[in-house]
C-alpha cells in the first residue's frame, strides 16, 4: 500500500478542521465581544491559535487568510504576547512580497503591530 497519499489526505483534513475550529471560535468571540461579555478574549485567542496551528499542519503556501485571521483575532483580544509572536511570523511567510492582496494585507497588519509605519 502507498501510505503517502493517505497521509496527505489525513493531513489536509486535519489542517482544514483546525481552520473550521478557528472560524467557530472567532464567531463566538465576536458575538461575545459585541455583547460586552468578558469571555470574548478567550474565544478570540482560541481562534488565533487554531489558525496559527493550521498553517503548520500543512496549509497551502498562499493561505494568507490564516495569518490575517490570527492577527485580527489577537488584536481584538488585546493579546500583546501573541501579537509579538504573530507579527514577525506573518512577515517571515513572505506576506510583504505576496502577489495576493490578502497576503499584503497580512503584511500591513503585521507591520502596524510592530510599529513599522513607513513600510
Amino acid at each position: 500500500m502507498d501510505w503517502i497519499p493517505l497521509f496527505e489526505e489525513k493531513r489536509d483534513r486535519f489542517q482544514r478542521s483546525l481552520v473550521a475550529q478557528g472560524n467557530a471560535a472567532y464567531a463566538a468571540g465576536l458575538a461575545l465581544l459585541m455583547a460586552g461579555d468578558s469571555r470574548a478574549g478567550e474565544w478570540l485567542r482560541r481562534a488565533a491559535a487554531r489558525w496559527r496551528e493550521s498553517w503548520d499542519a500543512g496549509a497551502p503556501a498562499d493561505a494568507w487568510g490564516r495569518p490575517v485571521g490570527a492577527l485580527k483575532a489577537s488584536l481584538l483580544a488585546g493579546d500583546e504576547p501573541a501579537l509579538e509572536a504573530l507579527a514577525p511570523w506573518a512577515l517571515e511567510l513572505g506576506t510583504a512580497t505576496a502577489d495576493s492582496p490578502i497576503g499584503r494585507y497580512a503584511a500591513a497588519l503585521a507591520l502596524l503591530v510592530l510599529g513599522r509605519w513607513p513600510e
